[in-house]
């Protein structure tokens, strides 16, 4: 059966999480951490929403996002693919850096979003 679209509603916040190709690092050398934040960098500065928190971690990441205009589906595309293109380009690698797609909670709650900005 298949799953019903997903709404996109400007102004909603998710805590989104991307992780390696089977617990795989996705950043190898000290040269990759601000690599990223260029990357997710270029991204905001081309997209619209607001970015309140990140925590790059070896194998996977966390954004807290709040989405504008651009659907949150659109924004982690561009930078999941982006990421993955350069760290393969670097390294003459091929294949997938990210398993599956990207993981993201909504984010309803002040409480929660205070939590999330202290856990991130």
């Amino acid at each position: 059966m298949p799953r019903p679209p997903r709404l996109h509603v400007p102004g909603s916040i998710h805590h989104v999480m991307a992780r390696g190709n089977g617990g795989e690092p996705i950043y190898a050398s000290s040269e990759d951490w601000p690599a990223i934040l260029e990357v997710i960098g270029k991204v905001k500065r081309t997209s619209d929403f607001s970015l309140y928190a990140y925590c790059l971690m070896t194998n996977h990441f966390h954004l807290l996002v709040e989405v504008g205009d651009d659907p949150l589906s659109h924004i982690m595309h561009r930078v999941q693919t982006s990421w993955a293109k350069l760290f393969n380009l670097r390294r003459s690698r091929k294949g997938h850096l990210f398993q599956a797609r990207f993981k993201s909670r909504l984010c309803q709650e002040d409480e929660y979003f205070i939590w999330l900005l202290r856990y991130i």
